[in-house]
């Protein structure tokens, strides 16, 4: 039941690349191993040329079709953190491209319909992009410019001996963040940190595997003065 890796980064336009998610974990097995019980949801659809979403994870299989776990939910989007203050900013916060949301993990199949499997872990969020322009840009201590990924979430732990645990949901794809300045300062924090996937749950016939991690994503910085990129 190892998991496997979302599709990797998304050419992203000219603000570089957002981050891809994390495939879900696979849920655990039931009992007698004939049928399939209910798969992952699939981790979400992929927005503009943004990273691509991880798929969920495989249901555990199951002797009774119907006594599967649930799937974990696909991840949603972030809502970016911009946390300083300057007097002639101009931010720009980009939609249509964004990280991959992380695929829920995959239901644990049970041994039949009284003895369901447990419910995957919802997916990480994929973070967007965030643009800022400014003549100054200055980052106080304890600011943060962030685009990260939301991490996973743990697969639930079977609850009879008979039935698989859920899977864990992957975590999110970072995004990008794009500055343009003719001066920068930094005293804080500027991040595109991708999410964690989370662990499956444990117990019963089988435990759920664990969901991927997502992929970092880009952050740019542009001094208009010198026309250089800038490592941020």
């Amino acid at each position: 039941d190892a998991t496997g890796v979302g599709a990797g980064f998304g050419a992203a336009k000219s603000f570089g690349t957002v981050g891809g998610s994390g495939a879900g974990g696979a849920g655990g097995n039931g009992g007698d191993d004939v049928e399939v019980g209910e798969a992952g949801y699939a981790g979400g659809e992929t927005f503009g040329e943004g990273g691509t979403a991880g798929a969920g994870g495989a249901g555990g299989e199951s002797s009774d079709p119907n006594a599967g776990g649930a799937g974990g939910a696909a991840g949603a989007l972030t809502v970016e953190r911009l946390r300083y203050f300057s007097t002639d900013m101009i931010a720009r916060y980009n939609r249509l491209i964004d990280g991959g949301p992380g695929g829920g993990g995959g239901g644990g199949g049970g041994a039949d319909a009284s003895e369901t499997g447990g419910t995957g872990g919802a997916g990480g969020s994929g973070a967007g992009v965030v643009a800022v322009y400014a003549n100054a840009i200055v980052i106080n201590s304890g600011g943060t410019i962030e685009a990260d990924g939301g991490n996973g979430f743990a697969g639930e732990d079977a609850s009879d001996p008979n039935s698989g645990s859920g899977g864990g949901g992957a975590g999110g794809g970072g995004g990008c963040i794009y500055l343009v300045y003719k001066s920068l300062t930094d005293n804080g924090s500027i991040t595109v940190a991708a999410g964690t996937g989370a662990a499956g749950g444990t117990g019963g016939n089988e435990n759920g595997a664990a969901g991927a991690n997502g992929a970092v994503g880009n952050k740019i910085g542009i001094n208009v003065n010198t026309g250089a990129f800038d490592t941020i």
